[in-house]
């Protein structure tokens, strides 16, 4: 869930610091009070350290990497470019998860070791934001931690440079050894490996988020998002791509 930023006061700040263990991976090392505490320059970058819970267990958000906005159209492109399980701007209904629930990630883990400190922009593209410790690799339960409402604190995608444990802010990770934890929509728990078979680096896909939205480009994410040519990591991300993939033995 989303509240208001990070740097509200009274209830809404209380209940941001409150721990809730159901939500941490025994395996974190993180202190509960430690995620995205600091930016990738070593100084605060921007996020407020000390005010929000982490949890390790973030919503799968799709193939598409897709931001908040001020922007109207932009916005409604984003929701409609908002193809996991879980949405950005609307509910979902068992009904429109088409590829069928034991075949769509509901939840995954957030955690594991950053990919280098102080590094913007690290060796293999994009997706590593201001990150410096392992603290920025989890999520929160809660809210947004960075006071900007970008996704990383509740929702993560499989999106352009995101393998499983890459080491990005962006992606699902964990401190599992090779291997990362999920819930799928029909509510079976299961681990991937790191090595599974993973092809989100289309230019449409990776651009999504940072240019300006229209009803073309939105297609054209879409249309990329489900060519039968995705990962199978991206078609369990992806809730009605039309190419349903199970999970690998």
């Amino acid at each position: 869930a989303r509240a208001s930023n990070a740097n509200s006061t009274g209830a809404a700040l209380t209940a941001r610091r409150t721990p809730i263990s159901a939500f941490e991976c025994p395996s974190n090392p993180i202190a509960s009070l430690d995620p995205l505490e600091s930016g990738g320059n070593g100084g605060t970058g921007g996020r407020y350290p000390n005010t929000s819970s982490k949890s390790n267990y973030v919503a799968n958000g799709g193939p598409i990497r897709t931001w908040g906005t001020n922007s109207v159209a932009t916005g409604q492109a984003n929701i409609k470019c908002s193809v996991g399980a879980l949405a950005k701007g609307k509910m979902n209904k068992p009904a429109v998860i088409t590829d069928g629930l034991s075949n769509t990630i509901m939840f995954g883990e957030a955690g594991g070791p950053a990919i280098g400190t102080g590094m913007a922009n690290p060796p293999g593209g994009n997706g590593s934001w201001k990150q410096d410790n392992d603290a920025d690799m989890c999520g929160v339960w809660i809210g947004s931690s960075d006071g900007a409402g970008t996704n990383d604190e509740v929702a993560r995608y499989v999106h352009r440079y995101s393998g499983l444990n890459s080491g990005k802010t962006g992606t699902f990770g964990s401190d599992h050894a090779g291997i990362v934890g999920f819930v799928m929509a029909d509510g079976a728990t299961t681990f991937l490996s790191e090595t599974i078979n993973s092809n989100a680096n289309d230019a449409k896909l990776g651009s999504f988020s940072t240019q300006t939205q229209n009803a073309q480009r939105t297609a054209d994410a879409l249309a990329a998002a489900a060519a039968p040519g995705r990962g199978v990591l991206q078609k369990l991300a992806n809730r009605a791509d039309g190419n349903a993939a199970s999970i690998p033995e």
